[in-house]
């Protein structure tokens, strides 16, 4: 189900599968940073269904891309890593922790306008995710995710 961007200065845009809201802007006099965040959460929140958050952030430094990857409490693990490009593919690195909800979830700072593989290793056995923006075809026979760090990307459904 399509989504619509709303927020300061963009008018209404069609995100498929996805939902975002401007949810904070702020500046102030002095050394804190300009803060302005984006959030694109999946709108088919089920229960069994893994989500992607992402918040762009302005810092002195230049902006980030925050992305929380969040996978259901019902999900069975002794251990759950995110492991992707951005990690040289380290299998230990990223690990998923249980927040207060009793979610799964890993955040990362990424470069923004970029877009990066990953996948994640679950008790020793690689586990897809449905909802990431695009697929890529790996040597092993099988699929890399991509999470894009674009605060413009619209994924393709055609």
């Amino acid at each position: 189900m399509p989504g619509t961007v709303e927020g300061i200065g963009l008018g209404p845009s069609r995100l498929a599968g996805w939902e975002a809201r401007w949810i904070g802007f702020s500046t102030s006099i002095g050394k804190e940073d300009a803060i302005i965040s984006l959030w694109m959460i999946n709108e088919q929140k089920q229960r069994g269904q893994t989500m992607i958050r992402k918040e762009f952030i302005e810092t002195d430094a230049g902006p980030i891309a925050r992305v929380t990857f969040i996978l259901p409490s019902s999900m069975w693990a002794d251990s759950i890593y995110l492991v992707g490009d951005f990690n040289g593919w380290n299998l230990s690195s990223h690990p998923f922790q249980h927040d207060r909800q009793d979610m799964w979830t890993v955040t990362v700072d990424l470069e923004v306008n970029r877009s990066y593989q990953f996948r994640y290793w679950r008790d020793g056995e690689w586990m897809n995710d449905g909802q990431a923006d695009a697929y890529v075809h790996n040597r092993f026979g099988s699929d890399n995710f991509v999470v894009v760090t674009d605060p413009n990307f619209k994924p393709y459904h055609g």
